[in-house]
């Protein structure tokens, strides 16, 4: 399954001190999910505090399992997503 999940500052923190932190734990995060293989892109949003990753993961609580780490620096948003193979599928489908 494959997810997009958006990172953004939760604004507990001034502003800069809080884009400051949230890059530091999204590049750790980046670095981190890199090295699982789980991640496919991923990258900071260039008009405001935060970014996205895209993710492979095979079930739900692994996403869970990933993300935690996360929780309390950062507001979260996840969205499941199918690949371009997985919508040309669903045209056949619908056509017949």
């Amino acid at each position: 399954m494959r997810y997009i999940v958006i990172v953004k500052a939760s604004c507990t923190l001034p502003q800069e001190e809080e884009a400051q932190q949230l890059r530091h734990t999204c590049g750790e995060k980046f670095q981190e999910l890199r090295k699982t293989g789980k991640l496919i892109e991923g990258g900071l949003f260039v008009d405001a505090p935060g970014g996205f990753f895209l993710l492979d993961v095979d079930t739900p609580s692994e996403l869970f399992r990933l993300l935690a780490p996360l929780q309390g620096s950062c507001e979260i948003e996840t969205l499941s997503t199918t690949s371009s193979e997985g919508l040309e599928e669903l045209a056949k489908t619908l056509e017949s």
